[in-house]
């Protein structure tokens, strides 16, 4: 295997919130944390906070109690154990302190996983008492960074060294905050970096996705996080590389995972994948069964060999004909997606996109049908309706734009086209916008097509677009 090196951000990341905010809210000092971050540095401010509880009678077990019921994804610790059995060397790069993230993994069982951690300094003093210092005294000089980082830790400074002392490697960050985007934005093409759909490094990053050399993999959750990390490090594993292999696929016995709302469990390659577990009792596959069957079908339904349950199950009244078979064929390629490939294309919400299928199937087969409601279609009248561009007025330019994704949220492009009144060209433009849903991908491809006028000096422009919505 290549040397890859994964670095990852901590709070909001690795675990579900901010731990200094878990720290402090769970403590009860909620109320003096508002008043000192109006007017502190947010290290001095916690410094701060660690000396007043320290003097109410808070300890460092109280602290380490609390930090110890963090909230953390169920699949982010075995993506982890999975990806430094893998041999991957795992970083962290975090504007959290010392303390906080060593007690942390330390109680989860991480801690020798990671070979670095380049965090703001936290320890016990003699006194017993937390102190957190910030990793850069931003008091004595500037780190120089001209990104949005934090005064007291620039990340991409960090990244800059590690690929200054491993340029061999090829690197994954995985991120969520605003302090994520400057290292993002020093990873090389051969790199990858995965913000957090919907977080402040995803939106930076979304806006201007050119900017960003390396390659763009979203994720939502620690479910999603685990699917998209194991197949990256899967791509880097090379055929004879049997340790390797063995260590990925090891793990809770599972290969990869869809997203929470759609995922596939995978038997690991040591062990015999059944066509009834991937097609029926995996638990994905079975939540996605139970959404479509009705209460009544699914007291038989999950019960039989393969054979009995293609033949008697699949039959049952209690599941419209018409989502039975497209329902095993799309569990089967995505299957064959995440298997041989990186399951890209696998939409967020499987029942919501079966049902779409379906319906769009009815549509195409029988056009004098509507849909009136799910499984019940009317007829409907037929009429057909001539479709074409028209020119604009006279000293009038016509913008045409249109955005697309490949899943909700998904690879996502769009491009835009300028003609005067005549229906000649004048200029046009096509764009990669990362990942995200096709509604923000209009309103980008929109934006850029503004732009585009605002720069050929066009001031009677007509807007047309294939989403009115939008």
């Amino acid at each position: 295997m290549e040397g890859l090196m994964v670095v990852f951000d901590f709070d909001k990341t690795i675990v579900d919130c901010d731990s200094d905010n878990w720290v402090v809210d769970e403590l009860g000092y909620t109320q003096l944390f508002d008043q000192l971050v109006k007017i502190m540095p947010w290290n001095t401010m916690m410094d701060t906070l660690m000396k007043e509880m320290h003097t109410q009678g808070v300890t460092i077990d109280d602290i380490a109690r609390v930090l110890k019921r963090v909230p953390i994804h169920p699949r982010v610790v075995p993506a982890i154990k999975a990806a430094h059995a893998a041999g991957c060397d795992l970083r962290i790069v975090s504007d959290a302190n010392m303390f906080f993230i060593e007690t942390i993994l330390d109680h989860l069982g991480l801690k020798d996983c990671f070979s670095e951690i380049n965090t703001n300094p936290g320890y016990v003093d003699g006194e017993g008492r937390l102190r957190i210092l910030p990793i850069h005294d931003f008091t004595k000089s500037p780190h120089g960074c001209s990104n949005p980082c934090p005064p007291n830790m620039c990340k991409g400074l960090v990244i800059k060294r590690l690929l200054c002392e491993h340029g061999n490697n090829k690197f994954i960050y995985l991120g969520d905050g605003i302090g994520d985007y400057c290292p993002s934005l020093r990873l090389r093409e051969e790199d990858h970096v995965m913000p957090r759909f919907n977080f402040p490094a995803y939106d930076m990053i979304s806006s201007n996705p050119m900017l960003i050399k390396a390659k763009i993999h979203g994720w939502a959750d620690g479910g999603d996080l685990e699917r998209v990390l194991l197949a990256l490090i899967q791509d880097n594993i090379n055929c004879g590389d049997d340790y390797n292999v063995d260590q990925l696929f090891k793990l809770d016995c599972k290969l990869e995972i869809l997203p929470v709302t759609s995922d596939i469990e995978l038997r690991p390659k040591n062990a015999d994948e059944t066509l009834i577990h991937l097609l029926r009792d995996c638990p994905i596959s079975k939540s996605i069964w139970s959404n479509l069957c009705s209460t009544t079908c699914q007291a038989t339904f999950f019960n039989g060999d393969i054979t009995q349950w293609l033949i008697k199950n699949l039959e049952a009244k209690g599941l419209h004909y018409s989502e039975k078979w497209p329902t095993l064929w799309w569990i089967w390629k995505w299957r064959n997606s995440l298997a041989f490939d990186r399951g890209d294309d696998i939409p967020q919400d499987t029942g919501r996109f079966i049902q779409d299928k379906v319906e769009e199937t009815w549509r195409a087969y029988n056009p004098e049908l509507q849909l009136i409601t799910p499984g019940i279609f009317g007829r409907k009248a037929r009429h057909e309706i001539f479709v074409r561009w028209n020119t604009p007025p006279s000293n009038w330019t016509a913008l045409n734009t249109d955005g697309a994704a490949k899943g909700t949220p998904g690879l996502a492009g769009g491009g835009g086209i300028l003609r005067d009144s005549a229906g000649m060209f004048v200029k046009a433009f096509t764009a990669n916008f990362g990942r995200c849903n096709a509604y923000k991908a209009e309103l980008l491809a929109l934006e850029l097509g503004l732009q585009m006028a605002i720069e050929k000096g066009i001031t009677k422009l007509i807007v047309q677009m294939m989403n009115n919505q939008a």
